[in-house]
C-alpha cells in the first residue's frame, strides 16, 4: 500500500487529527512488503506495522518472531497489535519530541505485554521476536529508531546492519528487569540500537530476511542478479507504484531464481 501525506491527499486517512493544525514540508510515500520466506513451509513469522498519520508523529514497525521459538508468527504479531494499541493512547504527549514518543510507547507497550503474557500464561519461548520501530516526526521529517535483535537500517542510501550472530538479544529476555520507565531506559540503552535521524529523504526498516536471497533455479535466459539489497532499498524502477517492492521480489524470482529463504518484512518511506 502506498500513503500519500500532503495537503491534497488528506482523505486517504480520513479520521485522522486535522491537518490543518500542522505544516508539512514533503509528502511521503510509504512502500511495504511482508513474505513469507522458502525455509517456512506455514507460517509467515515476521509482521508489520504502518501507522502514517496526519498528526505530528508517524509510526512504523517490522518484527521477526525467533525461529526456533513456539508459534513465532504470534509472538510478532502479538507486539505489532500492542505498538498500535498503545499508539492510539499518547495523544498527551504530540508535542514532545520524536525520540520521548518512541520511548513512551514503547515502554507502555511492555506493560502491556507484561500483562497480556500473565493473562494467557505465555512461556518466553512464546513471545520471542525481534522488534525494530520508528516513529518520524512529519512536522521536520526527523525521527528515531529501535532495534532490539537482528535488522537492517537503511537511511539516505547508507545502510547500517545490526547483527547479533543469530543470537538476537530480545527484549522479551529483559521484561522482568523493567519495572519503571528509568529501568526501560537502562535496558534501552544495554541491549537495544537507537538510530537517530534528520532531515531524511529515504529511509528503510527491514528484518533480516533481507539477507536471505539465494539463487535456487535458473531461468531459461540467465543474468547475472543485482545487489539485492540495492536493488529493494534504492532503486528507482517502478518508484511511485505501491505494490514495488513485491513486484522486484517476483522479478528477482522469475527472472533471476532468486529467492528470500527467510521471512522479511520491510518498510520504506521516501519524502517526496
Amino acid at each position: 500500500m502506498l500513503y500519500l501525506i500532503s495537503k491534497r491527499s488528506v482523505r486517504t486517512l480520513a479520521g485522522l487529527t486535522d491537518f490543518k493544525n500542522h505544516k508539512f514540508r514533503h509528502a511521503m510515500e510509504i512502500y511495504k512488503l511482508l513474505r513469507k520466506g522458502a525455509i517456512h513451509k506455514d507460517f509467515c513469522e515476521d509482521f508489520l506495522l504502518s501507522l502514517p498519520t496526519t498528526g505530528k508523529f508517524s509510526v512504523f514497525g517490522v518484527f521477526d518472531g525467533c525461529s526456533t521459538g513456539i508459534d513465532s508468527h504470534f509472538a510478532s504479531t502479538l507486539w505489532a497489535k500492542l505498538i498500535k494499541a498503545n499508539n492510539g493512547d499518547l495523544i498527551e504527549i504530540q508535542d514532545k519530541n520524536s525520540g520521548i514518543y518512541l520511548d513512551t510507547l514503547i515502554y507502555n507497550s511492555i506493560k502491556s505485554f507484561k500483562a497480556i503474557k500473565e493473562i494467557l500464561k505465555l512461556e518466553i519461548d512464546d513471545v520471542l521476536s525481534t522488534i525494530i520501530v520508528m516513529v518520524i516526526d512529519n512536522s521536520i521529517q526527523n525521527g528515531e529508531i529501535l532495534v532490539f535483535g537482528d535488522g537492517m537500517v537503511s537511511v539516505n542510501g547508507q545502510n547500517y546492519e545490526v547483527n547479533q550472530n543469530n543470537q538476537p538479544d530480545y527484549l522479551t529476555y529483559h521484561l522482568n528487569e523493567i519495572v519503571s520507565f528509568d529501568d526501560y531506559l537502562r535496558v534501552v540503552s544495554k541491549h537495544g540500537k537507537r538510530f537517530t535521524f534528520e532531515h531524511v529523504n529515504d529511509i528503510v526498516i527491514s528484518s533480516d530476511g533481507i539477507n536471505s536471497f539465494e539463487k535456487t533455479f535458473f531461468p531459461e535466459h540467465q543474468e547475472a542478479f543485482p545487489d539485492v539489497q540495492s536493488y529493494l532499498f534504492r532503486d528507482d524502477f517502478l518508484l511511485h507504484n505501491p505494490s514495488m517492492l513485491s513486484r522486484k521480489c517476483n522479478i528477482l524470482k522469475n527472472q533471476y531464481g532468486v529467492v528470500n529463504q527467510d521471512d522479511i518484512a520491510m518498510i520504506k518511506v521516501r519524502n517526496c
